[in-house]
C-alpha cells in the first residue's frame, strides 16, 4: 500500500494524485493511471499500479514530455505495464544515463531521447516496431545500439549528432532509412547492415563522412550502385556469421576454382549466389623504398560463403590463387621466348588438399615438410588432388613450391 501524500484537480472520470513523489491522474472509470510530468530527479522507478482511496490504478502510460528538461534525472526503470514512450518523452535530461525499456513496449516517440546527451547504451527490445523522428538526436555519450528486427525503417533525424557512436548493426528487416538519419554522427566507422537488397537511403548519409566509414553489406554490387549507398569509399562483403539465418537448411559450402583463366565458385545447393572477399599481402599505400627494388608475394587469399533464398548461409571456404610461370614457348618468327602466367588455386578441407587449374595431364608432387614425397599426382581436368594425415604438406608445380597448412 502507498501513502498519499497529496490530491489535486478533480474531474469528472480523474484526478491527479502524487503518490511516492510521482505524479498521476487516475482515470477513475477505467481505473488506470498516467504519469505525467514534474520536477523528477535521482533514480525514479515508476511502480506497475498505484492505490488511492482503497482504488488499485494501472500505470498504463506516461503523458507526452513526461520527464523533459529532467536535468537531475539520473535513471528510470519502467513496468511492463507501459506499451509506448511518449513524444518527447526523455527530451533534454542532460544527466540520464540509463533508462529500460519493457518488452510490452512497441513504439518510441519523436524526439523521445533527444539531447540526453550523458545516455551510453540502451537496450531496445524486440517488441519495438517503430521509432519516431529525432528518437536519439544529440545522444552525444550513445556509444552502441542494437536494433531489433521487428523494426522495418529508421525514420529522419533518429541518429543525428550521436558523435560518440563508433559502430552500428542494421538489421535484415530494414527497408528504408530517413533523411539525415546519421547527419553528423561524426565518429561512426563501421556499418553493418545485413539487409540484402539495400534499404531506400536517399538523404540518409547527408553530412556524414563516407570516405572514413567502412560499409559491410550482402551484395557489394547492388550496395555501390543504389543512392545512399554508393557514395561510401569503403564496401565489402559481410562475414557469414553476420547473416540473420534462412530456413533449416544450410547451404552447401563453396567449392573455389580456377578455371579458363577465371576464379570460380560452385555450389551444390541450387540457386546460390557467392559472397567472397579478396586480400593480397601485396597491398601498399604510400610505402617507401629507397632502392627501388619490390618483392611481391603474387598471391591473393580468397574467402567466400553461400546464401540461396529459404537456405541458412553457408560455411566458409577458404583458399589462396598463386600466380605462377608457364613454361613459355618460342615464336619461330621472333626468336622470343614467351613468358606468361597463370592462376592456380590451393585449398585443403578435412585432410584433402585440392589443386585447381592445372592443364591436363599435368603432374603436381606432393611432400611432407622435410623433403619426403608423399604422391606424384596428374590432373584431371585441371584438377589434382590428395588425401593425407600430415599437417603441412609441399606442393611442387613446375618450378614452384608451395606450402599448405591442412589443419
Amino acid at each position: 500500500m502507498f501513502a498519499i501524500l497529496a490530491a489535486v484537480s478533480s474531474y469528472a472520470e480523474g484526478y491527479f494524485v502524487t503518490i511516492n513523489g510521482l505524479k498521476f491522474m487516475a482515470d477513475t472509470h477505467a481505473k488506470t493511471a498516467m504519469l505525467v510530468s514534474n520536477n523528477y530527479s535521482g533514480d525514479i522507478t515508476v511502480p506497475a499500479s498505484i492505490t488511492d482511496k482503497g482504488v488499485e490504478y494501472k500505470v498504463t502510460s506516461l503523458i507526452a514530455s513526461c520527464f523533459e528538461g529532467c536535468t537531475n534525472l539520473t535513471s528510470v526503470t519502467l513496468p511492463s505495464t507501459i506499451t509506448a514512450l511518449s513524444d518527447k518523452c526523455f527530451s533534454s535530461c542532460y544527466n540520464l544515463k540509463s533508462v529500460n525499456i519493457p518488452s510490452s513496449v512497441t513504439s518510441i516517440g519523436s524526439e523521445c531521447f533527444g539531447i540526453c546527451s550523458a545516455l551510453t547504451s540502451i537496450d531496445i527490445p524486440s517488441s519495438v516496431t517503430s521509432i519516431g523522428d529525432f528518437a536519439f538526436t544529440f545522444c552525444k555519450s550513445l556509444k552502441s545500439i542494437e536494433i531489433p528486427s521487428s523494426i522495418t525503417s529508421l525514420s529522419d533525424w533518429c541518429f543525428s549528432n550521436c558523435t560518440g557512436l563508433t559502430s552500428i548493426t542494421i538489421p535484415q528487416s530494414i527497408t528504408s532509412i530517413g533523411s539525415n538519419c546519421f547527419n553528423h554522427c561524426d565518429n561512426l566507422t563501421s556499418i553493418v547492415c545485413q539487409a540484402q537488397t539495400p534499404p531506400s537511403a536517399s538523404g540518409a548519409f547527408d553530412n556524414f563522412n563516407t570516405a572514413t566509414c567502412i560499409l559491410n553489406v550482402p551484395d557489394v554490387d547492388a550496395y555501390k550502385a543504389a543512392d545512399g549507398w554508393k557514395n561510401f569509399s569503403y564496401i565489402f562483403n559481410l562475414d557469414a556469421s553476420e547473416l540473420p539465418s534462412g530456413g533449416t537448411t544450410q547451404c552447401e559450402k563453396p567449392t573455389i576454382s580456377f578455371v579458363d583463366g577465371q576464379l570460380q565458385f560452385t555450389s551444390a545447393t541450387v540457386g546460390a549466389k557467392y559472397h567472397y572477399t579478396l586480400t593480397t599481402p601485396d597491398d601498399r599505400d604510400d610505402a617507401l623504398d629507397e632502392d627501388g627494388k619490390v618483392d611481391l608475394s603474387a598471391y591473393y587469399d580468397i574467402s567466400v560463403y553461400a546464401s540461396a533464398d529459404g537456405y541458412k548461409v553457408s560455411d566458409r571456404a577458404t583458399a589462396r590463387l598463386y600466380w605462377v610461370k608457364t613454361n613459355g614457348s618460342l615464336d619461330t618468327s621472333t626468336g622470343i621466348q614467351a613468358k606468361s602466367m597463370r592462376g592456380i588455386v590451393v585449398s585443403s578441407d578435412d585432410g584433402f588438399v585440392r589443386v585447381s587449374g592445372l592443364s591436363e595431364n599435368e603432374s603436381v608432387t606432393f611432400y611432407t615438410v622435410d623433403g619426403k614425397m608423399l604422391a606424384k599426382v596428374r590432373a584431371q581436368n585441371g584438377i589434382a588432388g590428395l588425401a593425407t594425415s600430415a599437417n603441412v604438406v609441399l606442393c611442387k608445380i613446375g618450378e614452384r613450391t608451395i606450402k599448405v597448412s591442412i589443419r
